[in-house]
């Protein structure tokens, strides 16, 4: 009977944990939800402006996120929300909110959020005009990094501040290295269509030959696909 009784005591507090597990990792969940249908949209339009239903979701992520930090500060999420934050802050150029953010990884996090963080540092830098610093920076988190996802993040972003800077050779060579180690097939895709269009357009038709024959490997867009196709057609003739 005592058994029962203790058991009984018991369920209560049994529900209101797994009811607070769930509302805070559901929340988090709809932050990365949101986060990741952005990034969907501005990978579709790389190169262009971001687009706003991009930047809308990418404010949505951090009114979730800050729902978890302000509701669930004692979650296990807590540093995920901060990360995913201060991520979604660097793409509405947010810098110094995320800059902040980030520092708060570099004493808390573990040693992959950590490594993120410094990543996301480095580029929040380079769009507040210290570029040489975030090219340092990126340069040398390649050098010491084992984990291919942040350095293929370090070699596009390097690709994006050669362009800038009209550095054309070094712009190609970043993008190529960062598009071979991508894990994810639709970004290797769109990185591969992005590498194959400029180096057409600058008649270098072997990198671009190769980059063709990994966007239909990869792409998940038909448009893209079909046009590769024609794309290495193209280049057959013109090499002969």
């Amino acid at each position: 009977m005592y058994r029962i009784c203790r058991l009984v005591r018991l369920i209560p507090i049994t529900v209101s944990l797994l009811l607070f597990s769930c509302a805070y990792f559901n929340t988090f969940y709809n932050a990365e939800k949101y986060f990741k249908e952005a990034d969907r949209i501005r990978l579709e339009k790389s190169g262009k402006a971001i687009p706003l239903r991009a930047m809308d979701n990418y404010g949505k992520t951090i009114q979730k996120c800050r729902v978890v930090l302000s509701e669930f500060p004692d979650s296990k999420l807590v540093n995920d929300a901060i990360l995913l934050m201060a991520k979604a802050q660097y793409y509405r150029s947010e810098y110094d909110e995320a800059i902040t953010n980030l520092k708060i990884i570099y004493s808390q996090g573990s040693p992959q959020q950590v490594a993120e963080a410094k990543y996301w540092s480095a580029v929040c830098k380079w769009r507040k005009g210290k570029t040489q610093t975030a090219i340092d920076e990126l340069q040398e988190i390649i050098k010491l990094s084992e984990d291919d996802n942040i350095k293929a993040q370090c070699h596009l972003s390097l690709a994006d501040i050669s362009f800038d800077l009209d550095r054309d050779e070094n712009f190609l060579f970043h993008l190529e290295a960062g598009a071979k180690i991508i894990k994810d097939r639709a970004e290797k895709g769109i990185v591969y269509n992005k590498l194959a269009d400029i180096a057409f357009n600058n008649e270098n038709y072997s990198v671009a030959e190769g980059a063709y024959k990994e966007v239909i490997k990869n792409s998940l867009t038909k448009e893209k696909i079909e046009n590769a196709h024609i794309q290495l057609l193209k280049i057959s003739r013109i090499l002969g």
